[in-house]
Protein backbone atom coordinates (compact mmCIF):
# COMPACT_ATOMS: atom_id res chain seq x y z
CA UNK A 1 0.00 0.00 0.00
CA UNK A 2 2.75 2.27 0.89
CA UNK A 3 4.22 2.47 -2.58
CA UNK A 4 0.67 3.72 -4.42
CA UNK A 5 -0.57 6.48 -1.49
CA UNK A 6 1.98 8.90 -3.78
CA UNK A 7 -0.11 7.98 -6.82
CA UNK A 8 -3.62 9.48 -5.00
CA UNK A 9 -2.57 13.10 -4.41
CA UNK A 10 -3.01 16.25 -6.76
CA UNK A 11 -6.54 16.08 -8.40
CA UNK A 12 -8.11 18.35 -5.11
CA UNK A 13 -6.94 21.33 -6.57
CA UNK A 14 -7.48 20.61 -10.00
CA UNK A 15 -9.97 22.73 -10.56
CA UNK A 16 -9.63 25.25 -8.05
CA UNK A 17 -6.26 26.49 -8.85
CA UNK A 18 -4.96 25.65 -12.71
CA UNK A 19 -1.68 27.22 -12.08
CA UNK A 20 -0.31 25.68 -8.92
CA UNK A 21 -2.17 22.42 -10.24
CA UNK A 22 0.39 22.57 -13.09
CA UNK A 23 3.48 23.53 -10.95
CA UNK A 24 2.71 20.61 -8.65
CA UNK A 25 1.91 17.86 -11.43
CA UNK A 26 5.18 18.44 -12.83
CA UNK A 27 7.11 18.84 -9.30
CA UNK A 28 5.34 15.28 -8.55
CA UNK A 29 6.16 13.39 -11.59
CA UNK A 30 9.67 11.86 -10.94
CA UNK A 31 7.99 10.59 -7.36
CA UNK A 32 4.66 9.39 -9.32
CA UNK A 33 7.15 7.67 -12.22
CA UNK A 34 9.38 6.20 -9.26
CA UNK A 35 6.10 4.77 -7.43
CA UNK A 36 4.44 2.91 -10.39
CA UNK A 37 8.21 1.56 -10.65
CA UNK A 38 8.01 0.44 -7.81
CA UNK A 39 4.45 -1.20 -7.45
CA UNK A 40 5.02 -3.19 -10.86
CA UNK A 41 8.66 -4.43 -9.38
CA UNK A 42 7.31 -5.43 -5.86
CA UNK A 43 4.38 -6.64 -7.54
CA UNK A 44 6.57 -9.26 -9.54
CA UNK A 45 8.64 -9.67 -6.65
CA UNK A 46 5.64 -10.86 -4.60
CA UNK A 47 4.41 -13.46 -7.25
CA UNK A 48 8.09 -15.01 -7.23
CA UNK A 49 8.27 -15.01 -3.60
CA UNK A 50 4.76 -16.79 -3.30
CA UNK A 51 6.22 -19.19 -6.28
CA UNK A 52 9.40 -19.64 -4.07
CA UNK A 53 7.51 -20.95 -0.70
CA UNK A 54 5.43 -23.43 -2.75
CA UNK A 55 8.24 -24.51 -5.06
CA UNK A 56 10.85 -24.93 -1.82
CA UNK A 57 13.17 -21.86 -3.15
CA UNK A 58 14.12 -19.48 -5.50
CA UNK A 59 16.21 -22.21 -7.59
CA UNK A 60 13.03 -24.12 -7.94
CA UNK A 61 10.94 -21.50 -10.03
CA UNK A 62 10.12 -22.18 -13.02
CA UNK A 63 8.13 -21.34 -15.95
CA UNK A 64 5.39 -24.26 -15.53
CA UNK A 65 5.57 -23.51 -11.49
CA UNK A 66 4.80 -19.60 -11.94
CA UNK A 67 1.82 -20.51 -14.04
CA UNK A 68 -0.15 -22.75 -12.11
CA UNK A 69 0.29 -20.64 -9.25
CA UNK A 70 -1.29 -18.01 -11.40
CA UNK A 71 -3.56 -19.72 -12.97
CA UNK A 72 -5.02 -22.24 -10.91
CA UNK A 73 -4.88 -21.22 -7.26
CA UNK A 74 -6.85 -18.23 -6.04
CA UNK A 75 -3.74 -16.22 -4.47
CA UNK A 76 -2.48 -16.39 -7.88
CA UNK A 77 -5.75 -14.98 -9.48
CA UNK A 78 -5.27 -11.82 -7.24
CA UNK A 79 -1.59 -11.24 -8.07
CA UNK A 80 -2.19 -11.88 -11.60
CA UNK A 81 -4.96 -9.18 -11.37
CA UNK A 82 -2.75 -7.20 -9.52
CA UNK A 83 0.09 -7.73 -11.90
CA UNK A 84 -2.28 -6.51 -14.95
CA UNK A 85 -3.55 -3.53 -12.95
CA UNK A 86 0.17 -2.39 -12.54
CA UNK A 87 0.98 -2.82 -15.44
CA UNK A 88 -1.76 -0.35 -16.83
CA UNK A 89 -0.87 1.31 -14.62
CA UNK A 90 2.46 2.63 -15.19
CA UNK A 91 1.38 3.02 -18.78
CA UNK A 92 -1.17 5.71 -17.30
CA UNK A 93 2.24 7.24 -16.08
CA UNK A 94 3.92 7.40 -19.08
CA UNK A 95 1.06 8.53 -20.94
CA UNK A 96 0.44 11.07 -18.26
CA UNK A 97 -2.91 10.98 -17.49
CA UNK A 98 -3.56 11.99 -14.23
CA UNK A 99 -7.02 10.62 -14.17
CA UNK A 100 -6.49 6.88 -15.00
CA UNK A 101 -3.58 6.82 -12.95
CA UNK A 102 -5.91 7.72 -9.70
CA UNK A 103 -8.21 5.57 -11.10
CA UNK A 104 -6.19 2.71 -11.44
CA UNK A 105 -4.52 3.36 -8.22
CA UNK A 106 -7.35 3.30 -6.51
CA UNK A 107 -8.38 0.05 -8.35
CA UNK A 108 -5.04 -1.72 -6.75
CA UNK A 109 -6.18 -1.07 -3.35
CA UNK A 110 -9.32 -1.37 -3.44
CA UNK A 111 -7.64 -5.15 -4.90
CA UNK A 112 -5.96 -5.30 -1.46
CA UNK A 113 -9.41 -6.12 0.15
CA UNK A 114 -9.02 -9.42 -1.19
CA UNK A 115 -6.26 -10.40 0.68
CA UNK A 116 -6.15 -7.92 3.63
CA UNK A 117 -7.79 -7.99 7.29
CA UNK A 118 -11.70 -8.23 6.09
CA UNK A 119 -11.22 -11.31 3.93
CA UNK A 120 -13.53 -14.04 4.03
CA UNK A 121 -15.29 -12.84 6.78
CA UNK A 122 -17.45 -10.20 4.66
CA UNK A 123 -16.25 -6.71 5.81
CA UNK A 124 -13.98 -5.80 2.20
CA UNK A 125 -16.10 -2.39 1.60
CA UNK A 126 -15.57 -1.56 4.93
CA UNK A 127 -11.66 -2.31 4.57
CA UNK A 128 -11.55 -0.61 0.86
CA UNK A 129 -13.12 2.78 2.47
CA UNK A 130 -10.84 2.58 5.37
CA UNK A 131 -7.59 1.87 2.87
CA UNK A 132 -8.68 4.28 0.15
CA UNK A 133 -9.89 7.47 2.79
CA UNK A 134 -6.11 6.53 4.69
CA UNK A 135 -3.90 6.57 1.04
CA UNK A 136 -5.76 10.14 -0.23
CA UNK A 137 -5.01 11.38 2.83
CA UNK A 138 -1.44 10.11 3.65
CA UNK A 139 -0.70 10.82 -0.22
CA UNK A 140 -2.29 14.40 -0.35
CA UNK A 141 -0.08 15.30 2.68
CA UNK A 142 3.52 15.81 0.00
CA UNK A 143 1.38 18.29 -2.53
CA UNK A 144 -0.21 19.94 0.72
CA UNK A 145 3.27 20.93 1.94
CA UNK A 146 4.59 21.14 -1.58
CA UNK A 147 1.57 23.68 -2.35
CA UNK A 148 2.47 26.04 0.82
CA UNK A 149 5.84 26.34 -0.30
CA UNK A 150 5.04 27.79 -3.62
CA UNK A 151 3.31 30.94 -1.88
CA UNK A 152 6.91 32.26 -2.30
CA UNK A 153 7.29 31.34 -5.52
CA UNK A 154 5.19 33.33 -7.97
CA UNK A 155 2.28 31.37 -7.32
CA UNK A 156 -0.96 33.54 -6.72
CA UNK A 157 -1.66 33.71 -3.60
CA UNK A 158 -5.33 32.83 -4.28
CA UNK A 159 -4.57 29.75 -6.21
CA UNK A 160 -2.75 29.05 -2.64
CA UNK A 161 -5.87 29.13 -0.46
CA UNK A 162 -8.30 27.64 -2.96
CA UNK A 163 -6.42 24.68 -2.49
CA UNK A 164 -5.74 24.92 1.37
CA UNK A 165 -9.55 25.00 1.51
CA UNK A 166 -10.26 22.52 -1.31
CA UNK A 167 -7.35 19.83 1.10
CA UNK A 168 -9.78 20.69 4.13
CA UNK A 169 -12.93 19.58 2.98
CA UNK A 170 -11.81 16.38 1.20
CA UNK A 171 -9.64 16.03 4.08
CA UNK A 172 -12.34 15.43 6.14
CA UNK A 173 -13.71 13.28 4.29
CA UNK A 174 -10.88 11.14 4.71
CA UNK A 175 -9.96 11.49 8.09
CA UNK A 176 -13.36 10.35 8.88
CA UNK A 177 -13.14 8.03 6.38
CA UNK A 178 -9.94 6.10 7.54
CA UNK A 179 -10.74 5.96 10.97
CA UNK A 180 -14.25 4.98 10.94
CA UNK A 181 -13.58 2.09 8.06
CA UNK A 182 -10.01 0.58 10.84
CA UNK A 183 -12.05 1.49 13.70
CA UNK A 184 -14.60 -0.96 11.95
CA UNK A 185 -12.29 -3.40 10.41
CA UNK A 186 -10.30 -3.97 14.51
CA UNK A 187 -13.45 -4.45 15.72
CA UNK A 188 -15.01 -7.20 13.23
CA UNK A 189 -10.88 -9.01 12.80
CA UNK A 190 -10.86 -8.96 16.59
CA UNK A 191 -14.11 -10.24 17.34
CA UNK A 192 -14.93 -8.03 19.55
CA UNK A 193 -11.93 -9.42 21.95
CA UNK A 194 -10.09 -6.32 21.84
CA UNK A 195 -8.78 -6.74 25.47
CA UNK A 196 -8.02 -10.65 24.43
CA UNK A 197 -5.64 -10.28 21.67
CA UNK A 198 -2.39 -12.04 21.55
CA UNK A 199 0.52 -9.84 23.04
CA UNK A 200 2.08 -9.56 19.45
CA UNK A 201 -1.11 -8.80 17.65
CA UNK A 202 -2.43 -6.34 19.80
CA UNK A 203 1.68 -4.39 20.27
CA UNK A 204 1.69 -3.88 16.98
CA UNK A 205 -1.94 -2.77 16.68
CA UNK A 206 -1.09 -0.33 19.48
CA UNK A 207 1.44 1.55 17.10
CA UNK A 208 -0.87 1.63 14.60
CA UNK A 209 -3.59 3.63 16.96
CA UNK A 210 -0.99 5.76 18.14
CA UNK A 211 0.58 6.54 14.78
CA UNK A 212 -2.70 7.25 13.26
CA UNK A 213 -4.26 9.43 16.36
CA UNK A 214 -1.38 11.31 16.37
CA UNK A 215 -2.02 11.99 12.64
CA UNK A 216 -5.52 12.78 13.14
CA UNK A 217 -4.40 15.24 15.80
CA UNK A 218 -1.83 17.41 13.79
CA UNK A 219 -4.58 17.33 11.26
CA UNK A 220 -7.02 19.09 14.05
CA UNK A 221 -4.35 21.81 15.03
CA UNK A 222 -3.85 21.92 11.44
CA UNK A 223 -7.31 23.08 10.57
CA UNK A 224 -8.67 24.37 13.15
CA UNK A 225 -5.74 26.12 14.89
CA UNK A 226 -3.51 27.03 11.86
CA UNK A 227 -5.40 27.39 8.49
CA UNK A 228 -7.65 30.30 9.86
CA UNK A 229 -4.43 32.05 10.65
CA UNK A 230 -3.50 31.56 7.18
CA UNK A 231 -3.13 35.68 6.69
CA UNK A 232 -0.43 36.06 9.15
CA UNK A 233 2.98 33.80 9.33
CA UNK A 234 2.07 30.51 10.22
CA UNK A 235 2.73 28.54 6.42
CA UNK A 236 5.78 27.24 8.21
CA UNK A 237 4.49 25.61 11.15
CA UNK A 238 1.18 24.44 9.22
CA UNK A 239 3.77 22.82 6.76
CA UNK A 240 5.81 21.45 9.66
CA UNK A 241 2.94 19.71 11.22
CA UNK A 242 1.79 18.42 7.92
CA UNK A 243 5.46 17.09 7.08
CA UNK A 244 5.20 15.19 10.58
CA UNK A 245 2.18 13.24 9.35
CA UNK A 246 4.23 11.56 6.67
CA UNK A 247 6.23 9.19 8.84
CA UNK A 248 3.51 8.81 10.87
CA UNK A 249 1.51 7.59 8.34
CA UNK A 250 4.03 5.09 7.06
CA UNK A 251 4.37 3.76 10.52
CA UNK A 252 0.55 2.53 10.27
CA UNK A 253 0.99 1.40 7.17
CA UNK A 254 4.30 -0.53 7.89
CA UNK A 255 2.10 -2.06 11.37
CA UNK A 256 -0.61 -3.21 9.07
CA UNK A 257 2.12 -5.21 6.81
CA UNK A 258 2.87 -6.53 10.32
CA UNK A 259 -0.24 -7.02 11.02
CA UNK A 260 -1.12 -9.47 7.71
CA UNK A 261 1.92 -11.60 9.46
CA UNK A 262 1.46 -11.72 12.93
CA UNK A 263 0.10 -14.79 14.80
CA UNK A 264 -3.51 -15.57 15.36
CA UNK A 265 -5.16 -12.25 16.78
CA UNK A 266 -5.86 -14.34 19.91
Amino acid sequence: MSTLAPLVPNRFLHDSAKELSASLTRTMRPATAFAATAVVLTTVAAILLEAASIGGGLSAVDFPLGKTLLMETSVGHAMLTELITSVALATAVVAKSPRLVVGLAGLMLYQLTSVGHGAGIGIEFVEAVHILCGCAWLGALVPFVLALKTANLGVPRCDVSAAMRRFSLVGHSAVAGAITGGLATAGSVAGGRLFGLSFRYGSVLAIKVIAVGAMAALAVVNRYVLVPRIRTNVRSPLAINAATEVPLGLIAIASVALLGIADDPH
